[in-house]
């Protein structure tokens, strides 16, 4: 499909673009020149739709249409950075996929399952069984192309993704086919490309389109997008009567602030919605969604304009630069979350729930001001005994594991994800969260890490708050770290030892060293969440044999704040320290009773009204669903309060700061939009989890997955790595001498009536708007919809 030119209005002056970068289905034939096996470079153009689109060296466009000869080998190499999270398919229809056993028609191929296929590489390495090309392997049928090898691999964090490739992707077509055939990507769907056989004299064997791709590409990319690096937010540009005055505020001006606004314009008006007949999941995903693309269009504008590098060496502090921490968030953030969006479409049309459910407020900006923040800083901790009033959750309550036995200690850990912003451990058989356990010195306890909860909560041992305890470090002076047989943790992936120094001859020979299985089994922490359970059960084991006079800590590897006190026993059931020292520099998280109703922190002060935003964000509930369906009121009540505490939080300042170590204004308003929006994701999705929407009962035989199953992933997903990202972020803003806040006060304008359920007034300009649930257009702007594959 070729297109020239985009129109769109910006700042109300006509204005023309050449898109013709992102021009797509244009021909190519690859190799033209030359025989033999023929190597294609694949990228993929984030900014292009979306999803993004892939790109073929030497073809002009993005989803070229490929001229493949029939019998040549053509090697897809996919070893570039863009290319993670969409590992390329080859099938016989859109989104589809080409088994060895599977070519449609009738064919002898498929009776000894060497019909063609994809042959899928790791490091150089085939991964698979079936081959048709004796140059890369023996020919053998077999329904292993090594496809289920490599593709988890594109879903693991980018460091690992990294570290595990290059991969590449072999095709020998060698079967006369009158159709064409398609590559596509395995986690998103829309991006199909079209693939034409040729004979050996270039003659292509079907002329026609045929079979047809069903949904049309975004091709519409106009020059305010072009400009951002973003989707669909031309429509929502500043001034729009639907939104605040400004999102960003204050003097600085920047392409990215003008970016900025029109996304936070586009999310807020897609966040304000209706309650539906799908219930509290319905709303959840029409929430999720419209901030899903929020998040995925501000980290695509960083990525185009903020000016990023990736290099990774440490400064004069020893800090990491600002790109090495957030290119990989950015990544993760556009490939995740877009996986996530089309997981959550699927969810609503297997629900028969409409996918906008939309209601509209309108509101303007006042002063600049100084309100409150989501980004304060932790201050120091209080007495925590006067606490135990003003939380929900009672923490550091003494508890002596297995307390009635002798021998080894097995201890179930899990993590209670509601007690406070990254949640808190719990400890089987001790009360609260964040017990302070009394552990006796010289005998073995074993952390049982295999509930779910525990996923991206990896427990850690430590001489200090989110420290870490190694063999060959101990305060003070001791023979052991000599020997590097200082007391550590010992860390076990299903049963089998994963280091080498042991002190503890029960489980390895005794030996001195620095590993001790941390290096290994942290990683699969952050993997997806079906990989880390199949990758499990996980335990890590302390015998802490060496007499010291001060308290030790569990924590988690993953998430700051975590940390627990270890009071240390002796035979006889003393405690070495009487007192609590070392300190922990920080307070525990306070959970009001409303947070712990609706299973989110830091909401209470943001419950409806509120002078910083509208009435509702959720329209059609108070009058509506009384005595119908209390759970959703309360769930909606919830909603508004995490829409309110969101909608405050990324109502920022712009510039002004003096800016360090690779700081620019652009990078801070980033974090300040970033931050309260991922809080916002973590509120919303302990929420939905909370209210049991999400219990997932795994198929039986032939059972179609669930929408319960489809959801608890992500649910869980969003909660544990955007609260870690959040952590990465905080980071940054520090490192680059911004301050922890940037606040601008935000006033409504008008009343948002919530009375009528179908109906929205607006009284500053006598309009109202109807029919809610029918929003497929946005200002105008048809919103597109693509059909897409069923993303597994």
């Amino acid at each position: 499909m070729k297109l020239l030119l985009s129109l769109s209005v910006l700042s109300g002056v006509l204005s023309v673009v050449d898109s013709a970068e992102y021009d797509t289905g244009l021909d190519c034939k690859p190799c033209a020149d030359t025989s033999g096996t023929c190597d294609i470079k694949v990228t993929v153009n984030l900014f292009a739709s979306q999803t993004g689109f892939f790109k073929v060296d030497g073809c002009d466009g993005v989803s070229p249409t490929l001229h493949l000869t029939v019998g040549r080998t053509y090697v897809f190499d996919q070893s570039d950075i863009s290319n993670w999270y969409h590992l390329i398919g080859i099938s016989y229809e859109h989104d589809g996929s080409m088994d060895p056993g599977s070519i449609p028609g009738d064919n002898s191929c498929e009776k000894k399952e060497l019909c063609p296929a994809p042959m899928y590489f790791q490091k150089g390495e085939y991964k698979g069984v079936y081959s048709n090309n004796a140059d890369f392997s023996e020919v053998m049928g077999d329904e292993d192309i090594g496809l289920d090898v490599v593709e988890d691999l594109f879903k693991y964090p980018l460091g690992n993704w990294e570290d595990l490739g290059p991969f590449k992707t072999a095709l020998k077509y060698d079967v006369t086919y009158n159709q064409d055939i398609f590559y596509y990507c395995h986690m998103h769907g829309g991006m199909t490309g079209r693939i034409k056989l040729l004979d050996n004299n270039g003659k292509m064997l079907n002329p026609k389109n045929t079979p047809a791709i069903p949904y049309e590409y975004d091709v519409v990319v106009d020059d305010f997008d072009m400009k951002c690096g973003t989707y669909n937010i031309s429509a929502w540009q500043l001034p729009n009567d639907q939104c605040a005055e400004s999102f960003a505020c204050g003097d600085g001006q920047s392409v990215f602030k003008d970016c900025v606004d029109a996304m936070d314009c586009a999310m807020m008006a897609g966040m304000t919605t209706g309650a539906s007949e799908g219930g509290i999941k319905a709303l959840f995903l029409h929430q999720m969604i419209p901030h899903h693309e929020n998040a995925v269009n501000m980290a695509k504008s960083l990525l185009k304009l903020g000016g990023l590098t990736s290099g990774c060496d440490r400064d004069d502090r020893g800090e990491k630069p600002v790109g090495c921490v957030l290119l990989p968030i950015l990544r993760d953030i556009i490939n995740g979350q877009n996986r996530q969006i089309q997981k959550m479409q699927k969810a609503l049309d297997q629900m028969g729930v409409a996918e906008f459910d939309d209601c509209f407020v309108d509101f303007t900006t006042g002063e600049e001001g100084s309100g409150t923040s989501q980004l304060e800083k932790k201050k120091e901790r209080p007495n925590r005994k006067s606490r135990y009033l003003t939380s929900a959750y009672e923490t550091g309550i003494s508890c002596k594991p297995c307390e009635d036995t002798t021998g080894d200690c097995e201890i179930k850990v899990t993590v209670n994800l509601f007690a406070s912003q990254t949640g808190y451990f719990m400890v089987d058989g001790c009360d609260g969260v964040s017990p302070t356990l009394h552990l006796t010195v010289g005998r073995t306890y074993v952390f049982d890490q295999s509930d779910i909860s525990n996923w991206y909560h990896l427990i850690g041992i430590s001489y200090e708050h989110d420290g870490s305890m190694k063999p060959g470090s101990i305060p003070g002076y001791y023979g052991c770290a000599e020997e590097e047989l200082c007391p550590a943790p010992m860390y076990f992936q299903k049963g089998e030892y994963k280091g080498v120094y042991s002190n503890n001859a029960d489980f390895s020979e005794v030996m001195g060293d620095d590993a001790f299985g941390l290096d290994v089994v942290e990683d699969l922490f952050k993997y997806p969440i079906g990989n880390w359970g199949d990758l499990g059960p996980f335990k890590t084991a302390l015998k802490y044999d060496v007499t010291y006079n001060q308290d030790i800590f569990y924590y988690c590897h993953m998430h700051d704040g975590m940390t627990g006190r270890i009071k240390l026993l002796d035979n006889y059931g003393n405690m070495l320290n009487p007192e609590d020292t070392p300190s922990i520099p920080y307070m525990y998280d306070d959970v009001t009773l409303y947070d712990k109703e609706c299973g989110t922190f830091g909401l209470a002060d943001f419950q409806l009204p509120n002078d910083q935003c509208p009435d509702q964000f959720v329209c059609n509930i108070d009058s509506s669903y009384i005595g119908k369906d209390m759970s959703l009121s309360t769930f909606a009540n919830c909603v508004n309060s995490m829409d309110c505490a969101m909608l405050d939080g990324m109502t920022t300042k712009y510039g002004g700061q003096n800016l360090v170590y690779g700081g620019s204004d652009d990078i801070a308003l980033f974090l300040y939009q970033m931050i309260p929006h991922h809080l916002n994701a973590v509120n919303m999705a302990k929420a939905v989890l909370k209210a049991g929407e999400v219990d997932c009962v795994p198929p039986v035989g032939d059972e179609k997955k669930s929408v319960e199953c489809r959801l608890e992933p992500i649910v869980r997903d969003i909660i544990n790595a955007q609260n870690r990202q959040i952590i990465k972020m905080k980071g940054v803003l520090e490192n680059i001498g911004a301050t922890p806040t940037s606040d601008c006060d935000f006033k409504k304008n008008v009343d948002f009536n919530s009375n009528d359920s179908d109906c929205t007034t607006f009284t500053n300009t006598n309009s109202t708007t109807c029919k809610k649930g029918t929003k497929s257009k946005k200002n105008g702007k048809e919103k597109s919809k693509k059909s897409g594959k069923d993303t597994k």
